[in-house]
């Protein structure tokens, strides 16, 4: 009979028989299916599971398969020796009597029973004890350990392979023993609790910033990470703990055992701290006494600093000699070794310092080094066409040389001089102590612990969880360390970085340039690289050939001429034929082919890899397609819901309805016949989802059959559904593999065992007919009652006041009211006046379903807590110890267990009579400041009469108390605002300021009524503590002319008088070449400076101008035209001309420019601008707030200057015309 034939029916005499249909076919010699009422037969499997702790609970699941009429039979023992009941489910009446044995009414079918016990003792030893001739002489027992509470050895039975026998589902994945009576199951503990805790896991971030004067370093410490041990940090003795955050909350930082350091009281933990330490050279990597998991560490270095070599972790990045790989290396070799061939020893020393001293710093013209070597090898050996075009290369390449070295040196020399043009501005580093904890780090821990949710959680129906306060508290007399102000700029970093672990006796040892060895330095690289190329020069100049003359290498010999012994190597020019400077013929080739490996490796490595494109679509979007068109509906495993359904018996047939409500298109699996059920006919009806009404036609349900179970399609829908079939025999069942809600039962003549409350929670009916067998008038058994038993758990809490908070819950009877009586501690005084107290017990009485109570109680203060658990069957104990960071608790006696959650309880579970001794101390806080000038910006407006500050505050404290700080003398307030709201002005210079606890700002305006000074001094603040960040900023007037300024380090440069003596050096040189080259110049040198002087403050590159110009008329002159055609001296008379206007715009444009306008005295440096001075310093002690000097003239000066320079200009004008224009007309 094909699967797709869903329903067979067989009709012998009129009456439908049930079928044996197996695997597709039909078995027609079965003469009867219908069942009998078979003899009584009972058969028992019995599986148990040993739930560690404390108590030890034993869960027992008796099946029992029973045949033949209802009756009352005792099976055998199923409580072992020492086991107290707590709960036993039953689907039919059942009692446990006194001696474990359990006595059932059975009915004919198969039972689970599911009986829970507690040891009342430790046992140790585990046996089952067959009394009864029905009980099976094979029990299977499954071990579920609790390594949080202890580690067990098992001993003495054999583990069974689950998979082979019928373990329950739940219990299938434990270890499970094959236990008969002469099989004795041992437990052996090895250990208790939390015996070897892990070693915390600490990510470190560090941010250490040198200050500007090199004494000493501040640094921003980040920890994040899980504790399991300790829960305390301490900062190494070379770190000063100034000031500490943990999760966004300020925490006072204490002494214990001689250590600074941190109370931690959570086990995810992130920590923020600024720490101060003194040697800067070498320091502890981590900072904390404590191992880190990984490492990432930054060294910022001011202006001036470089960073030689470090050394301590893995990975270093940033340092000098952290710049040198293999690949520079053999570049440097490769050239050392080819100048000291061609140059001699002395060139290749100096080369060696040239180049490791200049390798990395930019701009150095190393390449050009390299290509005029190997240039200088082919010269040695070039023939007549090869010399004049190589000649012609190097004199290219001198001349990018001269202007590489020129850009080299001045760039050289600013950086020296000033060092804080070495970028732009300062940049700055975000000071945010905002948290996002990130515990990716952990996070197959963090799931762990997510999906292990508390046992109290399991039992707890109130909703409400328990809340214990803030872990992080002070007193109102500890005063909570601010700290040193945390720098925020960026300048110079040096990286270290370690991923694997890093022990807390790790240190960082750093070499570093101070600012002055920095200077000589970059001075020595300018001289090494002026005195290489000068040698490169001296030697590569006799062998330039720009014309084709004799040259050594030109004498070709005959073909016929022989070549003794003696003149093995070719002829070398005079320049070179020195001693181990020689080139032989052999040696040249090799150079020149190791040269132009270089420069062809060169090359190659600025060559970027082609890069291909990846095939489109990627597999991921394919997979994510995939995943669409294959996503099922939305709403499983819950698209089909069956409501209100109804069955109906009578006689031999049975109706089952229900209503169907389906989401999506989807197939429905139907009601299956077990045993004794025959189905007839399923229908479906059609209902209209708007109206709700019937449709007129009934729809025969397509029906599908698949391994031996019945299923249809639906449409999205609401369907009611009806089938209809007949029941064979005594006995039946009818499976439902989908729930049907609002169950109801009409039945007549059958008994229907299933239905619970309207729900079948076991998804099978079960029919008996009722017979004259049937025992309908047996009383029901009735179990004994439960004794209570409940878990008595103490929380104290040691915040500014004790408190212990109990927590009584409910573990048996199951649901029944009781009450019971516990004893207080002898120093608790509880808070509730509804509790009944007598003699230092609380009776508790529970009502049915009441799943626990509680109550607060307050705990006197004492050195030691001593707490031993009853010796009591009706409760066990659980202690918790909950600290804040105020207190230290030292624990002596039993193992506490491992945590179960998040928090870093210490949680212990004793045995009856096991004791605790808990010591408590308190550590002492640090002596530090309570508030820290984060930030100080001041801006001076200088004026004519008078000036004007404003000054800014960021000040972080911790206490409510009064700023106090003096502003200058003779200084007028003129408004005084805190976190933007007005303050009364002082009539002195005394400033008092209410500060609160927390970050806030202070705003202070004042002026001085004195007249602008030519050496302007900004205002010096008083400030009483420390200050960090300091920005000051001076605002000149437009009608001063600024000729010097300075201040702290960082900050603007005046790069006029450094021009200023370019220009003066580049007079005396044009007056001296004018004069070796006899050229008739109308400039004297005092004129040059004169010149250049006027130019400098308007258009710099005039000056240069207008020397080409001289220098260009001066050759104009001297030249002989009878040399040049008709056409090319029209070109030089159109060239002349072209300069002539060029240099007239630039010098001409000077006067209006220096008369009217404002002089271009270069200030650049920290965003600074022509009358915006910035000034930044990272540090300054008490009464010690830095000041800038400005150095100014009247604007006035400036223009009388340039009025003279202006006139003297337009005198010299006429008389350098007339001698261009007899220049310009020379034939």
């Amino acid at each position: 009979m094909p699967s797709v034939i869903a329903l067979v029916y067989w009709i012998e005499n009129g009456q439908t028989r049930i079928l044996d249909r197996k695997h597709n076919n039909i078995v027609l010699s079965q003469e009867n299916t219908e069942e009998k009422l078979a003899p009584e037969e009972t058969h028992i499997e019995v599986y148990r599971a040993l739930e560690d702790g404390i108590p030890l609970v034993l869960l027992t699941e008796l099946i029992i398969s029973a045949s033949g009429s209802p009756r009352e039979i005792t099976v055998g023992q199923l409580l072992w020796d020492g086991l107290e009941v707590m709960e036993i489910d039953s689907p039919i009446p059942a009692r446990i009597e006194g001696n474990g044995d359990i006595t059932l009414q059975i009915t004919p079918g198969e039972h689970v029973i599911h009986v829970a016990a507690r040891y009342l003792e430790n046992t140790q030893t585990f046996k089952t004890h067959p009394r009864s001739p029905l009980w099976p002489a094979t029990e299977y027992l499954s071990f579920s350990s609790n390594s949080e509470f202890r580690q067990v050895q098992l001993t003495g039975a054999n583990s069974i392979d689950t998979s082979q026998v019928d373990i329950p589902e739940d219990w299938s994945a434990l270890p499970t023993y094959r236990l008969t009576p002469d099989i004795t199951l041992t437990m052996t503990t090895e250990f208790r609790g939390n015996h070897s805790p892990a070693a915390n896991k600490i990510a470190a971030t560090r941010d250490l910033w040198l200050r500007f004067d090199g004494n000493g370093l501040i640094a921003r410490e980040q920890l994040e990470g899980e504790t399991f041990q300790d829960w305390r940090i301490d900062a190494q003795p070379d770190t000063q703990l100034g000031r500490a955050v943990v999760d966004e909350q300020p925490v006072l930082i204490t002494e214990f055992n001689g250590q600074q350091g941190i109370e931690i009281r959570d086990s995810y933990f992130n920590l923020d701290a600024v720490t101060e330490i003194d040697d800067i050279g070498n320091f502890s990597a981590t900072g904390w006494n404590t191992n880190t998991d990984s490492l990432t560490a930054t060294l910022h270095t001011p202006p001036g600093w470089q960073v030689l070599h470090a050394s301590g972790v893995s990975t270093i990045r940033g340092t000098w000699s952290s710049q040198w790989d293999l690949w520079d290396i053999f570049l440097v070799l490769i050239i050392l070794a080819t100048t000291q061939k061609l140059l001699g020893n002395k060139a290749a020393v100096l080369a060696a310092f040239t180049l490791i001293l200049t390798y990395h710093t930019s701009g150095a013209p190393i390449a050009l080094f390299a290509v005029l070597l190997l240039l200088l090898a082919i010269l040695s050996k070039a023939t007549q066409k090869i010399l004049v075009a190589t000649s012609y290369l190097c004199g290219g390449i001198f001349a990018l040389l001269l202007l590489s070295i020129i850009n080299f040196s001045v760039d050289g020399f600013r950086l020296a001089i000033y060092p804080s043009l070495e970028h732009k501005l300062v940049n700055r580093y975000g000071d945010s102590t905002q948290y996002t904890p990130k515990r990716h780090r952990f996070s197959s821990q963090s799931a762990d612990i997510t999906l292990a949710e508390p046992s109290l959680e399991e039992v707890v129906v109130t909703g409400v969880k328990q809340q214990y306060g803030p872990r992080y508290v002070t007193r109102d007399s500890d005063r909570v360390q601010t700290g040193p102000g945390l720098p925020t700029w960026l300048w110079n970093r040096t990286l270290f970085k370690s991923d694997s672990l890093v022990s807390s006796d790790t240190n960082i040892s750093v070499i570093y340039s101070p600012p002055w060895a920095t200077r000589l330095w970059r001075v020595l690289n300018i001289f090494l690289i002026i005195g290489f190329s000068l040698i490169l020069a001296y030697r590569i100049k006799p062998l330039l050939r720009f014309h084709q003359n004799t040259h050594p290498n030109d004498d070709n010999p005959s073909p016929n001429k022989k070549h003794t012994s003696d003149d093995n190597t070719e002829s070398t020019p005079a320049s070179l034929s020195t001693p181990g400077s020689s080139i032989t013929g052999s040696s040249t080739p090799c150079i020149v082919g190791a040269l132009l490996c270089i420069a062809l490796t060169a090359l190659l490595s600025l060559q970027s890899f082609p890069s291909y494109a990846e095939e489109f679509p990627p597999q991921y979007l394919l997979e994510e397609l995939k995943q669409d068109i294959l996503q099922a509906p939305a709403c499983l495993p819950h698209c089909v819901s069956l409501n209100d359904g109804s069955l109906t018996i009578t006689e031999d047939t049975f109706s089952l309805t229900a209503e169907v409500y389906a989401d999506t298109n989807i197939e429905l699996p139907l009601p299956n016949g077990n045993r004794g059920v025959h189905l007839l006919d399923v229908e479906l009806i059609e209902k209209e989802t708007s109206h709700r009404r019937f449709l007129k036609d009934k729809i025969k349900a397509p029906l599908v059959r698949s391994k031996n179970a019945l299923s249809t399609y639906l449409r999205r829908g609401h369907y009611q559904l009806i089938i209809t079939g007949e029941l064979k025999g005594d006995s039946a069942s009818l499976s439902l593999p989908l729930p049907i809600h609002n169950f109801k039962l009409t039945a007549k003549g059958w008994n229907v065992e299933g239905i619970i409350d309207g729900r079948i929670p076991s998804g099978t009916l079960s029919f008996q007919r009722i017979t004259a067998s049937t025992h309908t008038g047996q009383s029901t058994l009735t179990p004994a009652p439960v004794k209570p038993f409940v878990k008595l758990k103490r929380t104290f809490i040691f915040d500014k006041d004790w408190k212990v908070e109990t927590e009584v819950t409910r573990v048996a009877p199951h649901t029944e009211a009781f009450s019971i009586s516990l004893p207080l501690l002898d120093n608790e005084n509880p808070l509730s006046s509804h509790l009944d107290i007598q003699d230092k017990q609380v009776t508790l009485h529970f009502r049915a379903n009441q799943e626990e109570a509680l109550w607060t109680s307050l705990l006197q203060h004492s050195e030691t807590i001593v707490l031993t658990a009853a010796n009591t069957d009706t409760y066990v104990e659980v202690w918790h110890f909950l600290p804040s960071s105020l207190w230290r608790i030292h624990y002596e006696g039993i193992p506490p267990i491992k945590p179960e959650d998040e928090a870093t309880h210490q949680l212990w579970r004793p045995w009856p009579g096991e004791t605790l001794q808990a010591t408590i101390n308190r550590p002492s806080g640090i002596k530090g400041a309570t508030y820290t000038i984060e930030s100080a910006d001041l801006v001076f407006q200088a004026g004519e009469n008078v000036q004007v500050s404003k000054l800014e505050l960021e000040i972080r404290a911790s206490l409510g108390e009064t700023f106090t700080f003096n502003l200058p003398d003779e200084s007028k307030v003129m408004s005084l605002s805190h976190d933007n709201r007005s303050l009364n002005i002082p009539k002195d210079n005394e400033i008092r300021i209410p500060l609160r606890p927390g970050k806030q700002r202070v705003a202070i305006e004042f002026q001085q009524n004195t007249p602008i000074q030519w050496i302007q001094t900004t205002p010096q603040v008083a400030l009483p503590t420390q200050a960090t960040n300091i920005d000051i900023v001076y605002e000149a007037p437009r009608d001063r002319w600024t000729l010097y300024l300075t201040g702290p380090d960082l900050g603007p440069a005046m790069l006029y008088w450094g021009v200023l003596c370019v220009i003066i050096l580049g007079a005396i040189a044009l007056h001296f070449l004018a004069r070796a080259l006899g050229w008739p110049i109308p400039v004297t040198l005092l004129g040059w400076m004169i010149l250049g002087l006027g130019l400098s403050t308007t258009n710099s590159v005039g000056t240069l101008i207008a020397a080409l110009f001289f220098f260009a008329v001066a050759w104009k002159m001297q030249l002989n035209t009878n040399q040049f055609s008709q056409k090319h001296l029209r070109l030089i008379q159109a060239g002349m001309i072209f300069l002539t206007l060029i240099t007239a715009l630039f010098v001409m444009s000077a006067v209006p420019m220096g008369l009217l306008g404002s002089p271009e005295m270069k200030v650049i440096g920290n965003n600074s601008s022509a009358f915006r001075y910035i000034f930044y310093q990272d540090f300054s002690q008490a009464n010690e707030f830095p000041t800038a000097i400005v150095v100014s003239a009247p604007m006035i000066v400036y223009r009388l200057m340039m009025l003279l320079w202006s006139l003297w200009l337009s005198m010299n004008v006429i008389r350098w015309g007339s001698w261009w224009w007899e220049s310009f007309t020379k034939q």
